[in-house]
């Protein structure tokens, strides 16, 4: 399942003594009976550390007396020194107020936004702290809304006030940690989304969910697929969801599960189809973290943009126009989708839900089993497979006796190889190769030798696994290739394997999906 791209640098270690700092109550007034009855009250301080992903100075802070999420005129306020530190003085009276701190583009951020801390509490400020307060504004008591959020974002509860131990963001690799979860926080906030913390153990009703994918091309020709919510009772079981598809081909329902769900996982138990019978796991609240088919852990934000009132036509429009966003007629003409939809509107309470979603680890998938496997007569083993390929028989005019790693630096051109040597049992050397593609991305032509690499063959969760180094980097794909020997119901076979990028240009992706209520006046317009 499918984040702007969240740069940071490391933090110094003197943040972190920083970020401790409590400031003492200290008493003011006293005075006489001469004083009119004006004793001033008594004052204290909130004081602490504003993180974005790392200590951030120069940002005002302030006491959000009113609650509207700004520092207006009389309310107590400081800026951040050089190391984020603020020191709000404040009286008893106003204790059960909120810090906030703006955090404006002087101070790093893409768009404005507003962190806080739960009211009467000062400490760090921090994205993840500002989760934990939209909690408790919804009405769960603090304990809660720590603890859900702690089971939202799969991090410590302890994390939530300071990560800053985390390791410091690594562009090349997206690390599965708190820190992660707090620059997703802080880019939610600077979309506009809504925080949420859910309620992990409460029960919930069966639900429909958005529409994640359409193919439109008639009444008898069609597909989609939706993500559905089975209802749950309370308790400490997690949420699950499933996954639906539904394929229709010249008016006939196509069964076939293969079809429909043509990506197998390499799950902790072996390969694994996941089908509309699979639950995976889901976390309630915004942002939330899923895992799809056992293996595939992403976490994701939504953003929703209403389209009541609005032309169908003219929001499919707009989505296609979204690039690598759109999920309608993804890989098709758009004119039968429009010409169904003709002048219908959307009703009260559709929207395009636009989800930005981070991959957290790498796994391995056969992308399409129809067409991702070798055939059997050319090799059931990694080692007739090496024997198949040798770079002695490589036709560069057409790339016959090269297997490919996927893109090369664009997607009119892909890397490939061919064997060179073996080393030993599980090691060996290979050619690369540079080759144009077509626009159908099934004929390669025009191949040049380009540099030389090595394979490995590893086992992981059982299955055999031949990875490859020292290829030139591939910038218009988002994949690393390998290639698996698999335990099939015809016999072992061999397969091209994906594995995802998980630097953040890669990690990172984008959808827009139609929501329940949207998607079923669609469907009934579709005549679906």
């Amino acid at each position: 399942m499918e984040a702007p791209d969240m740069r940071t640098q490391p933090r110094s270690a003197r943040f972190a003594l920083s970020a401790i700092v409590i400031a003492s109550l200290a008493a003011c007034g006293g005075g006489n009976d001469d004083d009119g009855g004006n004793t001033p009250p008594a004052s204290e301080s909130r004081s602490g550390v504003v993180v974005a992903d790392q200590p951030v100075s120069g940002v005002t802070v302030c006491l959000d007396l009113n609650a509207n999420g700004a520092c207006d005129t009389g309310e107590p306020a400081a800026q951040t020194d050089a190391q984020g530190a603020y020191s709000v003085k404040t009286t008893a009276a106003q204790s059960s107020a909120s810090v906030i701190a703006l955090m404006t583009q002087a101070a790093g951020a893409s768009s404005p936004y507003v962190l806080r801390q739960v009211p009467g509490k000062g400490g760090q400020i921090n994205p993840l702290t500002t989760l934990v307060a939209a909690g408790v504004a919804a009405g769960m008591t603090e304990a809660a809304a720590r603890s859900n959020t702690a089971v939202q974002l799969g991090i410590a509860e302890a994390k939530i006030d300071n990560f800053q131990d985390d390791p410091a963001n690594d562009p090349a690799r997206v690390q599965d940690n708190a820190r992660t979860m707090a620059r997703m926080v802080a880019a939610a906030l600077q979309r506009g989304a809504v925080l949420e913390v859910g309620d992990q153990t409460a029960a919930s009703a069966d639900a429909p969910g958005d529409l994640a994918n359409l193919s439109f091309g008639s009444p008898q020709d069609y597909y989609y697929r939706v993500i559905h919510t089975p209802a749950k009772a309370a308790g400490a079981t997690p949420v699950v969801f499933n996954d639906l598809r539904t394929l229709v081909s010249q008016g006939a329902p196509v069964t076939d599960v293969a079809a429909s769900y043509r990506s197998i996982y390499l799950t902790p138990t072996g390969w694994k189809r996941c089908n509309a019978a699979s639950a995976h796991i889901v976390t309630r609240g915004n942002p939330y973290r899923a895992t799809y088919c056992e293996t595939e852990v992403t976490a994701a934000y939504v953003v929703p943009t209403d389209v009541s009132g609005q032309r169908m036509a003219d929001v499919v429009t707009a989505m296609r126009a979204d690039g690598a966003a759109n999920t309608l007629n993804t890989d098709s003409d758009a004119a039968p989708l429009l010409s169904a939809v003709g002048g219908a509107v959307f009703p009260a309470n559709s929207a395009v839900r636009s989800r930005t979603s981070l991959m957290l680890n790498q796994h391995y998938l056969v992308n399409n089993t129809n067409a991702d496997f070798r055939p059997a007569s050319e090799a059931t083993t990694l080692e007739e497979f090496i024997a198949a390929y040798p770079a002695t028989k490589v036709n560069l005019a057409n790339g016959r006796g090269t297997r490919t790693l996927g893109y090369g630096a664009t997607t009119s051109r892909t890397q490939r190889f061919a064997f060179t040597g073996v080393s030993s049992a599980v090691a060996g050397t290979v050619q690369y190769y540079d080759c144009a593609l077509d626009a159908t991305e099934t004929n390669v032509s025009d191949c040049a030798a380009t540099g030389t690499g090595t394979y490995t063959i590893s086992t992981v969760s059982g299955s055999r696994i031949m990875s490859f180094t020292g290829y030139a980097p591939a910038p218009a794909y988002r994949y690393v290739d390998s290639y698996a020997q698999i335990t099939t119901p015809s016999g072992e076979r061999i397969a091209r394997v994906r594995s995802p990028k998980l630097d953040s240009t890669y990690a990172a992706s984008a959808t827009k999906r139609l929501n329940p209520t949207a998607w079923a006046a669609m469907k009934s317009t579709l005549g679906l």
